[in-house]
C-alpha cells in the first residue's frame, strides 16, 4: 500500500512540476505581445532604414520563439494529460514514457527560458540604443 501512495506522490510531484512549466509557457506568450508591440512601435518610430531591417530581423527570431513556445506547449499538455492517467490508473504506456518526457520538457523549458532571456537582452538593448538616439 505504501508503495501505492509513493507512487501517486510522485506523480502528484511530476504533475505540479509540469504544470509551473506550463505557467510559465503561458507568462511567455502573454509576453510575447507585449514584446511584438514594442516592435512595432520600434519599427514605427524609426526613420533608418538599416534599423528597421535590424528590427525586422529581431521580429522574425520572435515568431522562431513563439514557434518553440507553441511545439513545448503541445508536450506540456500531453505530459500533464499522461500523469493525470497515471495517478487514476488508466495509464496504459510504460512508465520509461513519463520520465523520459518529464527530462525532455525539463530541458526544452531551460532552452526556452534562455532563449526569452536572450532575446529579451538583445530587444532591450535596441531600444535603449533607440531612445538614446532620440534624447
Amino acid at each position: 500500500m505504501e508503495t501505492i501512495d509513493q507512487d501517486i506522490d510522485a506523480v502528484m510531484q511530476d504533475y505540479t512540476i509540469v504544470n509551473q512549466w506550463a505557467a510559465d509557457n503561458t507568462f511567455f506568450r502573454i509576453e510575447t505581445v507585449f514584446l511584438h508591440h514594442l516592435l512595432n512601435d520600434l519599427i514605427a518610430r524609426c526613420p533608418e532604414i538599416d534599423q528597421i531591417k535590424k528590427i525586422r530581423q529581431i521580429k522574425i527570431d520572435l515568431y522562431q520563439l513563439e514557434a518553440h513556445e507553441q511545439h513545448i506547449d503541445g508536450i506540456l499538455k500531453q505530459q500533464m494529460k499522461n500523469l493525470a492517467e497515471k495517478a487514476k490508473g488508466t495509464y496504459t504506456l510504460i512508465d520509461i514514457d513519463i520520465v523520459a518526457k518529464h527530462k525532455q520538457l525539463e530541458k526544452l523549458m531551460a532552452g526556452l527560458t534562455l532563449e526569452y532571456r536572450a532575446f529579451k537582452q538583445i530587444l532591450f538593448a535596441l531600444s535603449k540604443e533607440e531612445m538614446k538616439k532620440r534624447v
